[in-house]
């Protein structure tokens, strides 16, 4: 009874929220609620992360263990028993006596008799030595001791029970432990089957479904890569005698290791050596219905390839990550865009590799390796992208003067000083009109997916296709553009002659000017772009591009070969994927246009290529709010503020807290004091620098006098300290400020703008020098965002504070008085960081903002065309007269769906007149409202005297006919006593539902009027369609 009860998801929706439901809790569902079976087989299944290990598997860090508990039927449990218990269990099969279950491979193994005599004579030693630490003996080691014995005294018992064939006084159970980071959760059944069978058999629950399984990444094997495997699979272990040192080092351990000669009970799926023809499928499924993305094997390949023979040939992998070891001639393995091969490799194992692109962990590097991986390159296909990661910047540099040893290397670096001497790239031509590109970089971000060391060697192998001999020069117009010291963009154009006695010399010069791909081809023209060297991502105004033009001459084959030529540079500059399709234009347009704005605006400002997409197509926001100190973008909130860095010295703890909060939020001089004008807005005058100086250094003796007060006035804590502490050291340092200013002296610190970029609990910040003042960039951001050739639709566009103002239409009726330049007045500034809004002084907010009328001053906020902006419904919670003003060039094509402001007094604009519903906030009287010829007006409270309410009505009865009014209601009161009031004008007829009701609301009031009109009123509870615009409980609607 303490909720309602919720209604159940029909079927269809069950399987939209089956789809986007977390894997672990989607499988809880399954395998809990009957409803949810069907639901769960015939929707898709996403798994991010299936981790399939010998002894658990892991589904998205939720970790799903078997282990085999000893239950003890009578008497006490053995104190290492329930340690072990606790600890899980058994994680390899036992019999019924609790002793592990040996393969017989063929060698001898100890019998029950010697293994009894080799833990008795252990036993025997232990307690004669007693405990044993390197270090002073603690409880821990006597505990430690003392269990040991006990798990010796145990297994004997075991050894001696198996070997009388008699019942154990102890049962075995089988627990499944589901761990997700410190939550457990456990179920137990009875020890009947095989602990690989029972994992299949939970695998085969979870995933045998009739929809399709997606999964991201598959990890068959340990956690661990297997770096000896190559080693281990040439040198297979051999077989040990059966001895008296082989014996002991068996019974020496509490659970049987992996020793040589000796294999436990491992599925071949697991083994180091090639078990294929044992291997049974670990994910019992139809072929078409898995999907893996990323396949990640730490063991055989051969092994884990065939556990997935029967699906996996479905659809190609997008990486396979394996450790060194002769590879297989798979189809999997051909087929997989990314080889990933960890630990050292050999020439042997890689050459028969035909993969696009593979990275190498390791390459033995010694001399002949080398040549052989040359050789290899010169061997295989051109478009072939090989990669290697160094920890050690040594190691690196050796490579690559190995490679700059080639016969006709050549190395291009970087012109600008970099803090290594690493090259830009290094081109060796090879046999076949090949050549070799290798990069050498620090590992960027997107490589880290696969490379975890801080260096990354890139090499790419392609073919330059032969030029026709007989032409003897090709003559090439090149045209570039820059930007002068005035600012102005100038287009030179030279022309440039490539000779054609040489396939390398030309290719070469026209490699110096073509960096980036063919973005634009016309019939006659082909068009070549590429970006500014040295230009910033973080720059907030783009560089013009430089342009290279290629005219074509008639019938000369050179631009068919160059063409070509282009083309193989399509990918020197990213070497760490193959070569994806891309999308077409108008493809691009489509994929913009229902792009969420945050991701859309993040493309454009960082993607050069994206940038015409997104001016082409329209522009959708569903919410834009613009604030005095910032703006929200669909939840993202864009802010400006001013940081302070300290040149030198310890920087004061109050400036570090000032800055981490984002700094200040108006302007201020290089000193860091607010620009305030000679006098005030209405002529007051201010403080000078020294009176400043004095009521500061007042304040702060006084402070520093009282010391710190208790903020709950009962007791004095850390924070009430340190606030104080802090209160008092901001006042030092602007006493500091005014004492720099008045001397003209510089500043020890400089100042920034940071942009901060909020989204919920994820920030990112950008900076730039503060030249500007704040409310020049924050309009500037805006334009760059919304300056675009197509159409920008807002759903919703506020312009002012998220709170509307109350009394709006009294402070603009009655602007404030002017107060005189008194030391009470002078106190109240100088006690303030920043200025507060007190009467008769006003901070420099832009005029759009302020609540008197400012038009004359009113800059647009959004310097677009007419055309090129749609609003959908406007809210100003600050002046609407301003507002108006501010947007006055792009909201005179299409009507407001919906307008709503504070209550005031309206102009007569053609925005206000047909704004299809005009919403009131406030208090409004008649006058304010008389005028309105709104469709449809929504008012959240009436001055409700007599006179205002007659006054009402004979405005209804000037009103054109079919006008919607509407009041909100707080209080049941108030709703009965405007409700009396109707019924008592003269001709009202009430009429009544005829069914009972929780409330006494009429069904309807009709009220005749003069010139053949009426008045037809409801009264209603307010309904969830109403809640958009009204958020009281009752709402009274009248229709004319």
């Amino acid at each position: 009874m303490t909720r309602p009860l919720s209604k159940p998801l029909f079927y269809e929706t069950s399987r939209c929220v089956a789809l986007y439901l977390k894997s672990t809790i989607r499988i809880q569902l399954y395998l809990r609620c009957p409803a949810f079976q069907t639901i769960h087989r015939t929707q898709n299944f996403r798994v991010a992360d299936l981790k399939i290990r010998p002894e658990d598997f892991e589904i998205d860090g939720t970790v799903f263990q078997l282990g085999i508990l000893r239950h003890y039927l009578s008497g006490n449990v053995p104190e290492s028993t329930a340690w072990k218990n606790a600890a899980g269990g058994d994680r390899q099969d036992i019999d019924r006596y609790g002793l592990p279950i040996l393969a017989q491979n063929g060698q001898q193994v100890p019998t029950d008799a010697q293994y009894i005599e080799q833990l008795e004579q252990q036993a025997l030693m232990l307690e004669r030595n007693g405990p044993r630490s390197s270090r002073a003996l603690t409880e821990d080691d006597v505990k430690s001791h003392r269990m040991d014995i006990e798990r010796k005294r145990l297994k004997i018992q075991s050894y001696e029970l198996r070997m009388g064939n008699q019942k154990p006084p102890f049962q075995h159970f089988v627990e499944l432990a589901m761990t997700c980071g410190e939550e457990k959760k456990c179920e137990y059944v009875s020890y009947e089957k095989t602990l690989q069978e029972i994992k299949d058999y939970v695998l085969h629950k979870i995933f045998a479904i009739d929809a399709k399984g997606f999964i991201g990444n598959l990890q068959i094997g340990d956690d661990a890569f297997n770096r000896y495997l190559a080693r281990h699979l040439q040198n297979p272990p051999q077989l040990f005698q059966i001895n008296p040192v082989f014996q002991a080092q068996i019974a020496a351990q509490n659970f049987l290791m992996p020793l040589p000669g000796l294999v436990p009970d491992v599925p071949p799926v697991f083994q180091e050596q090639p078990r294929v023809a044992d291997v049974v499928p670990l994910l019992k499924l139809r072929a078409e219905s898995v999907e893996v993305h990323r396949l990640v094997v730490t063991g055989n390949i051969e092994n884990a390839l065939a556990s997935l023979k029967p699906f996996r040939c479905e659809t190609p992998l997008k990486e396979l990550k394996v450790s060194a070891q002769p590879y297989p001639d798979d189809p999997v393995l051909r087929t997989a865009q990314l080889l990933n091969i960890v630990s050292a490799s050999r020439m042997i194992q890689i050459r028969n590799l035909q993969n696009s692109r593979i990275h190498f962990d390791q390459l033995v590097c010694d001399e002949q390796e080398f040549n052989a991986f040359v050789r290899m390159m010169e061997e295989a296909e051109t478009m072939r992208y090989y990669s290697f990661e160094f920890s050690e910047l040594k190691d690196l540099n050796f490579l690559v003067k190995r490679f700059r040893n080639l016969p006709g290397a050549e190395r291009d670096d970087f012109a600008e000083i970099r803090s290594t001497n690493l090259p830009k790239r290094i081109v060796i031509p090879l046999i076949n009109q090949k050549e070799l590109n290798i990069y050498v970089e620090e590992t960027s971000m997107e490589d880290t997916k696969y490379c975890d060391t801080p260096f990354i060697v890139k090499i790419k192998s392609n073919h330059i296709l032969p030029i026709d001999q007989s032409v003897p020069m090709t003559t090439t117009y090149i045209a570039t553009s820059h930007v002068d010291s005035c600012g102005y963009c100038v287009r030179e154009t030279r022309r440039n002659v490539i000779k054609a006695n040489s396939v390398c010399e030309r290719e070469r010069s026209i490699r110096r000017h073509v960096i980036k791909p063919v973005v634009r081809v016309s019939q006659n023209k082909y068009t070549l772009r590429r970006g500014q060297p040295g230009q910033s991502r973080r720059c907030m105004a783009p560089s013009p591009p430089t342009s290279l033009t290629l005219h074509k001459e008639q019938g000369s084959p050179v631009l068919y070969n160059l063409r070509h030529v282009i083309k193989t540079r399509l990918w020197e500059k990213r070497m760490t994927r193959p070569p994806s399709k891309q999308l077409f234009y108008e493809t691009s347009k489509c994929v913009a246009l229902y792009l969420k704005p945050i991701i859309r605006i993040q493309l454009y400002l960082r993607c050069p290529a994206f940038q015409t997409i997104h001016r082409a197509q329209n522009f959708r926001v569903a919410d834009l709010k613009i604030r005095p100190e910032d703006f929200e973008i669909d939840g993202t909130v864009f802010q400006l503020g001013i940081l302070r860095h300290y040149l030198f010295g310890n920087v004061p703890e109050s400036t570090k807290l000032k800055n981490a909060s984002g700094g200040d939020r108006h302007d201020i001089d290089r000193y860091g004091l607010p620009i305030l004008p000679a006098q005030g807005q209405f002529g007051q005058q201010f403080l000078t620098d020294e009176q400043y100086i004095e009521l500061l250094e007042r304040q702060a003796f006084q402070m520093e006098r009282d010391g710190p007060i208790a903020s709950n006035r009962y007791m004095l804590t850390e924070d009430d300290v340190k606030s104080h502490r802090l209160a008092i050291e901001r006042k030092r340092l602007k006493v500091r400020s005014y004492e720099l200013r008045m001397r003209n002296q510089k500043p020890p610190f400089q100042q920034f703008v940071e942009l901060a970029m909020t989204c919920g609990e994820e920030k990112k910040c950008e900076y730039v020098s503060y030249e500007k003042p704040l409310q020049e960039i924050n309009t500037y951001v805006l334009h760059k965002i919304f300056r675009i050739d197509g159409k920008v639709i807002f759903g919703n566009l506020q312009i002012g504070k998220d709170g509307f103002v109350s009394g709006l239409a009294w402070v603009i009726q009655n602007p404030p008085q002017l107060f005189p330049n008194d030391p009470l007045l002078g106190a109240q500034l100088a006690e303030m960081d920043n200025p507060i809004l007190l009467t008769g002084f006003m901070p420099e907010v832009p005029p759009v903002f302020q609540l008197q009328t400012r038009v004359a001053d009113v800059v647009p906020l959004l310097k677009l065309r007419a055309e090129s902006v749609e609003v959908h419904r406007l809210v100003v919670t600050g002046n609407l007269e301003n507002a108006l003003a501010s947007l006055k060039p792009i909201l005179a094509e299409t009507p407001l769906r919906e307008l709503k402001v504070s209550a005031q007094p309206f102009p007569d604009d053609p925005v206000v007149r047909t704004a299809e519903f005009f919403n009131i906030v406030g208090s409004s009287r008649v006058n304010e409202i008389q005028h309105l010829q709104n469709y449809r007006v929504h008012f959240d409270h009436l001055v409700g005297n007599e006179q205002e309410f007659y006054a009402f009505v004979r405005m209804m009865e000037e009103a054109e006919t079919m006008r919607y009014y509407s009041f909100g209601f707080s209080e049941l009161k108030d709703l009965n006593f405007s409700l009396k009031r109707f019924s008592t004008i003269p001709g009202a007829e009430r009429e009544d539902f005829t069914e009972i009701r929780s409330t006494n609301f009429p069904k309807r009031i009709v009220i005749p009027l003069n010139n053949q009109k009426e008045l037809t009123i409801y009264v209603e509870e307010t309904s969830m369609e109403d809640t958009k615009y009204c958020n009281k409980p009752y709402i009274v609607k009248i229709k004319v």
